[in-house]
């Protein structure tokens, strides 16, 4: 179905006509003239519609139509369109169907083809999230919270991780049970509570929302409260520990690798550079740990297919920690998987892949190598 809002129609038009929600000058001039040239108003509450007429000099047959009163006043609506009249409907201030009654006669308008024209205007969110001091380009307007507590608690559930600035209307009497529910549920956030808009007395809070619950007793009048949306704490992870932990389970160290690299979006590559010079550390963090208990250790290094030679290496925790650490630019990254070996004294270069199996107790590395084709 396609609207066309200004096409001569058999029917009437709905307008929904915003009107001031404190100060009467805040009403547009096209307000002014589209209550004037409608043929009916309808008014959640007559009398507040009416003092609004009488300010603007305007006679108009007003009919009652609130939230309790939409089902069994929609179909007369509906029948004063078809006749080709116009109906403008408004609430008490602001803007129609937003946490305000309307929705249900404007559903079934839509329904039978009738044109429905929404005029701009006053409203208390723009206004409230503009002051705010909280960033406004991207938000969610939710409205009032439900009046059950229990019902509340799980709407501010699923609303804890957007991101967004969300805005919420709320009541005098219901503050303060709202804030702690706020900060129960979302954290201490930082809120502006916005009250009185474009009133005499009009105010803004600015705080977290501890500080605001040791004043909100003293809080009145109709207000709005923005709240800053999600705000997604950097935690540092330690993906080494997290490798070790799904090599306990059982995974392969390439496995685990890959595992962590998923879970946490991270190069597979630098996972792989940072854990083999994770494991060097280790082995000289361990080595330097026990050296002076001068417990005695084996290094085996583990033969290739390709090699046929075994090399043990046996002693103190100092010996083998001088045989690591007393080398200068011994470990070097080659290919990011493995460290190349050099040494002066040493005429073949060799791969080392270290891995230690209990750190918490003795060394007991193994060390594979394989002879470089330079």
């Amino acid at each position: 179905m396609i609207q066309k809002s200004y096409e001569k129609s058999p029917y009437g038009k709905l307008y929904l006509i915003p009107t001031p929600i404190g100060n009467l000058e805040d009403i547009t001039l096209r307000a002014i003239n589209t209550l004037k040239e409608v043929d009916i108003v309808y008014a959640e509450d007559t009398r507040e519609t009416l003092n609004l007429l009488k300010y603007l000099n305007i006679q108009k047959k007003i009919e009652s139509c609130h939230k309790y009163t939409e089902m069994m006043h929609k179909d007369k609506i509906v029948n004063i369109l078809k006749d080709g009249k116009n109906i403008g409907y408004v609430t008490d201030r602001g803007t129609p169907l937003i946490s305000d009654p309307g929705n249900v006669i404007v559903d079934e308008v839509i329904k039978e083809g009738i044109t429905v024209i929404a005029l701009p205007g006053p409203n208390a969110l723009l206004p409230a999230i503009n002051m705010s001091g909280i960033s406004n380009e991207r938000f969610l307007f939710y409205g009032f919270l439900n009046s059950k507590q229990t019902l509340a608690r799980k709407e501010l559930i699923n609303l804890k991780e957007i991101k967004q600035t969300l805005i919420f209307y709320e009541a005098p009497h219901r503050i303060k049970n709202t804030l702690e529910l706020l900060k129960d549920v979302l954290g201490d956030r930082k809120i502006a509570i916005v009250r009185e808009i474009s009133k005499l007395y009009e105010e803004v809070i600015r705080d977290n929302i501890s500080n605001i619950l040791k004043i909100c007793d003293k809080i009145k009048g109709e207000m709005v409260i923005v709240v800053e949306g999600y705000k997604e704490v950097e935690q540092e992870i330690n993906y080494q520990e997290a490798i070790n932990k799904l090599i306990e389970k059982g995974y392969s160290k390439r496995d685990a690798i890959k595992e962590v690299s998923d879970r946490y979006n991270v190069s597979k590559n630098k996972l792989y550079n940072e854990y083999v010079n994770y494991e060097f550390v280790e082995i000289c963090n361990i080595a330097n740990l026990y050296k002076d208990k001068q417990n005695h250790v084996k290094v085996n290094c583990i033969n290739d297919s390709n090699i046929e030679s075994e090399i043990v290496l046996e002693g103190t925790i100092d010996d083998i920690f001088d045989a690591f650490t007393n080398l200068n630019d011994t470990f070097k990254y080659i290919n990011s998987k493995y460290y190349k070996f050099v040494d002066e004294n040493i005429t073949n270069a060799y791969l080392f892949y270290i891995r230690f199996v209990d750190k918490n107790h003795f060394l007991n590395s193994a060390v594979r190598h394989n002879k470089l084709i330079d």
